[in-house]
């Protein structure tokens, strides 16, 4: 429209969301918002989180995979919200996106790692995935020219966490941290417990 085009074709082939199976792969504070955001578009929701208490999906309303080649096999869309740890490097690549349905949709706003670049391409290309949206890549900024240049994949510089108000709640909530810690206060928000060693500050 800002080169004076008027091409309603632009938008063919743009699926309904409503009644498409998403699979949510992590299903922690961002996976549940995706899950109700996800829902309130009307999609079929499936999650697969193996550390998360039974029930969880009774509690959100979704179905609940306990292994991720089932849900991978019903996902017209996938959306990785994992952290990064051995299990999860990779989680995404050429033999699990094979399982998908052809022409799945692939989002990844979790960690770079947790897809396989080579997988996603070989994916792209046979048509088993037929858009893919990366906020994340496996190194950043991203050096990966097939990446950066594959019509088919959407990209932004790891921004989808982004606000005014949460740049500043991050902020806040980091110096409220590391206060407790300095009064002698449990801290809320322990991300590397499995690291620690004679924790010099309480974590519970």
């Amino acid at each position: 429209m800002r080169e004076g085009h008027w091409n309603f074709q632009i938008a063919l082939g743009t699926p309904r969301l409503r009644g498409r199976a998403l699979g949510v792969i992590g299903c922690g504070r961002i996976g549940t918002a995706m899950v109700l955001r996800a829902k309130a578009l009307g999609m079929r929701v499936v999650i697969f989180d193996p550390y998360k208490p039974d029930g969880l999906e009774k509690a959100l309303g979704v179905e609940r995979c306990h292994r991720l080649e089932d849900l991978l096999k019903q996902s017209e869309f996938v959306s990785v919200h994992c952290p990064l740890t051995s299990e999860t490097k990779h989680i995404l690549n050429a033999q699990t996106l094979s399982l998908l349905p052809r022409g799945a949709y692939v989002i990844n706003t979790a960690r770079g790692p947790c897809v396989d670049a080579n997988g996603l391409l070989e994916s792209l290309e046979s048509g088993r995935v037929a858009y893919a949206a990366l906020d994340v890549v496996e190194t950043e900024p991203l050096d990966d020219e097939r990446i950066r240049n594959h019509p088919r994949i959407v990209l932004t510089p790891h921004t989808a966490f982004y606000s005014v108000e949460g740049h500043q709640e991050m902020r806040s909530k980091g110096a409220e941290e590391a206060r407790r810690i300095l009064l002698g206060e449990a801290v809320r928000n322990p991300v590397n417990l499995q690291l620690l060693r004679d924790a010099r500050c309480r974590v519970s």
